[in-house]
């Protein structure tokens, strides 16, 4: 039995990973790269663009993975959302650079605060315990006679 933490924990890791592959493809930044053919623009310098996709892909794997209770899931959780985090955080000191820094089109701001919740929230859910306690284990049950 998954704790609802640990629920949490990979559920958050999916919406981290859909929002990097949205803002990926879909991404209406400023001053980056853009995919074409209607793709939009990323919020990735051209050094990091190819970052990006892997890792959406891979946190959404390991978000399922925290939902369904792996407990190697949450610290690969982590160590991914640090990736994303420096990936993200680039991106937003870089655009923070430009003449015109338009937050509302800003896709790395939002995905640099989802890897910080992402890396607390899998931190809580790697430490939180599934299952039944001691005290609740149907196996403790008192024996008379």
């Amino acid at each position: 039995m998954t704790s609802p933490v640990r629920r949490a924990a990979g559920a958050l890791t999916i919406v981290e990973g859909a929002w990097l592959l949205y803002s990926f493809f879909y991404g209406p930044v400023v001053g980056f790269t853009c995919l074409g053919n209607g793709g939009g623009c990323s919020p990735f310098p051209t050094t990091y663009l190819w970052a990006s996709l892997p890792l959406g892909v891979i946190l959404l794997i390991v978000g399922a993975l925290g939902v369904w209770g792996a407990s190697a899931a949450y610290t690969g959780g982590i160590i991914i959302s640090v990736v994303t985090l420096a990936v993200m955080g680039q991106a937003v000191v870089a655009d923070a650079g430009y003449a015109i820094f338009h937050w509302s089109n800003n896709a790395s701001v939002v995905g640099a605060i989802l890897a910080v919740i992402a890396i607390g929230v899998n931190l809580a859910g790697k430490r939180a315990r599934g299952g039944l306690s001691e005290q609740a284990n149907p196996m403790n049950l008192p024996v008379f006679g």
